[in-house]
């Protein structure tokens, strides 16, 4: 029976987006040089990736290194003069105050009577634990890829994770809202998942070698969902690798 529930946080429970955006409304320089902030933003979160997976293989940077290092790129590509490490920081304090999707709080704490439920994400630990307490949430655990010292999607991500808080991959469901980090990722460590789709874009169009056992179009739909699996816990014996089951 499935007792454990792992959720990912920004782009799923927080809503990451405008805590990008705002991090880089933060860097005055931009307006001085002419820079497109949106565009700044996409060049910056892609150039985040990069770094993230390097640090995986190259040893392990916390998020607070990684923006500075992604600032020292981005800053050297557009000229900016401006104090990288400080900017880096004002960006992770805006990141630290990022809103919630609607629901979210509800559901953690309404699972939380029939699941463990925990929190995983790809974020130092203080902005992270900030973030869950100012939106309401009050899971039964919080881990960060400061503390497990990887990142998503990484096998050992997961693995740790598990390892840490004494729970089976089997007895698992990851909740996400990144098809990459969030369905392939767990996936890769025997842990099913259930993917987040709120922009209604995942296709079953037979480029996705793993599928998720179900999708969900709002935290509203994967909490109904939830409570029926608790009831009947042979709804979705196992990782479902061929077409999911959909819910809106």
């Amino acid at each position: 029976m499935k007792n454990l529930i792992i959720f990912d946080a920004y782009g799923t429970l927080i809503a990451a987006g405008a805590g990008y955006r705002e991090a880089v409304r933060r860097i005055p320089e931009l307006t001085e040089c002419g820079v497109n902030p949106e565009l700044f933003c996409e060049e910056w979160k892609i150039l985040h990736r990069q770094h993230k997976e390097e640090a995986n293989g190259n040893g392990y940077l916390t998020e607070a290194e990684i923006f500075r290092k992604d600032l020292s790129v981005l800053y050297s590509r557009y000229g900016i003069t401006g104090n990288r490490n400080k900017d880096a920081d004002f960006m992770q304090i805006a990141l630290g105050v990022s809103k919630a999707f609607e629901g979210a709080a509800d559901a953690v704490n309404q699972l939380k009577k029939k699941y463990r439920v925990i929190i995983g994400a790809d974020s130092d630990t203080e902005p992270l634990r900030l973030n869950i307490r100012r939106n309401g949430m009050e899971p039964d655990g919080i881990y960060s890829s400061e503390d497990l010292k990887i990142y998503k999607p990484d096998r050992r991500f997961y693995q740790k994770m598990l390892h840490s808080c004494g729970g089976e991959a089997e007895n698992t469901i990851y909740i996400g809202n990144s098809y990459h980090e969030d369905v392939e990722g767990p996936a890769s460590a025997g842990i099913p998942s259930i993917l987040i789709d709120r922009r209604r874009t995942h296709m079953q169009d037979g480029k996705h070698t793993v599928q998720p056992l179900a999708v969900v179009h709002s935290l509203y739909n994967l909490v109904q969902l939830l409570e029926k699996m608790q009831a009947n816990p042979r709804l979705f014996p196992g990782i479902c690798w061929e077409t999911p089951h959909i819910f809106s």
